[in-house]
């Protein structure tokens, strides 16, 4: 099988990792378990944030540009991680809603990691 973007493992689960430039040399490093061993799990709930990761990205920036002082960066990594659980959130739902036959279904919410450097 082939590798899947921004999803590595470490030890048995399978983890998603992406770097989010906010500004200038600030960067956001988003680090989220996927809470599976599964490869096929792992490689739709890595789809699913990866595509959504500009978004998310967009929205961080919006904020600190919005702010009268930057935010801190557990104010950052607070709005990250609640948008990556929503967006797992939808895409959880959509597939108990119309289950497709070889999919294996995904849990509503993942354990996650967020950690930014800057």
């Amino acid at each position: 099988m082939a590798m899947i973007q921004h999803v590595y493992r470490r030890g048995s689960i399978f983890w998603w990792r992406r770097n989010l430039r906010l500004s200038g040399e600030s960067r956001c490093d988003i680090r989220l378990s996927l809470g599976t061993a599964d490869r096929r799990r792992a490689r739709a709930l890595g789809a699913v944030l990866t595509a959504g990761s500009g978004g998310v990205s967009m929205l961080v920036r919006e904020h600190v540009r919005r702010a009268d002082e930057r935010p801190s960066e557990a104010e950052l990594q607070a709005i990250a991680k609640a948008e990556f659980q929503n967006q797992l959130a939808r895409y959880c739902d959509m597939q108990r809603e119309h289950p497709q036959p070889g999919r294996c279904t995904a849990r509503r919410t993942s354990p996650m990691r967020i950690t930014t450097s800057g």
